[in-house]
């Protein structure tokens, strides 16, 4: 778990389009709960500074003053809002079609890591700035 931890926190460093080319199962299932539980360890963190926030400064929800269905509100939130965000914010991330033609294989491992702090930054900004 250790060496999972540390190859994470060295691709946030600098991010490299590598992806793991083994058939261990057990492997590619370890790394899986293990960043499953670092989501949830930071989900729990973020939740409690947020609520701790929201007690002292109280933030008007943009989420509050939609009126859809419960029906709409699953599909957009489940299926239209994730398709869409891959599309704008992961294509960018594989080297197929134009971007092919446009990076060579040098190009593209060397300039790789602005292209993800790229499409991070640009997904922080539409989570923040989004309805």
């Amino acid at each position: 778990m250790k060496q999972i931890i540390t190859d994470f926190f060295s691709f946030i460093k600098k991010p490299k389009d590598l992806q793991y080319s083994g058939n261990d199962k057990t492997y590619k299932w370890k790394v899986f709960f293990t960043l499953i539980g670092f989501n949830l360890l930071f989900t729990i963190i973020y939740m409690g500074a947020f609520t701790l926030l929201e007690k002292f400064y109280p933030l008007n929800h943009k989420l509050d003053d939609l009126d859809y269905s419960p029906i709409v509100t699953i599909l957009l939130i489940a299926l239209l809002v994730p398709f869409i965000e891959e599309v704008f914010f992961r294509l960018i991330l594989r080297r197929k079609g134009i971007l092919k033609s446009i990076f060579t294989l040098e190009k593209w491992n060397k300039y790789f890591f602005v292209l993800v702090y790229i499409s991070t930054i640009s997904f922080a900004f539409n989570t923040y700035y989004q309805l």
